[in-house]
């Protein structure tokens, strides 16, 4: 996968996400297991915002 797809890719731009937010939030390199939950969230959260959006566009 080149680097402008992995930008590209919903997923990892919400696994980067979340690894920004938890070091800022840990002042350290951050915690995998809670970087791993919270990249999860932020994806399920832009999935269902994705699907919203496209049943409103409808």
């Amino acid at each position: 996968m080149s680097d402008e797809a992995i930008h590209n890719d919903l997923f990892h731009r919400c696994a980067l996400r979340a690894f920004v937010e938890q070091a800022e939030a840990q002042q350290c390199w951050p915690d995998p297991e809670a970087t791993r939950r919270l990249a999860y969230r932020l994806y399920e959260d832009a999935l269902a915002c994705s699907e919203r959006n496209r049943k409103d566009a409808i």
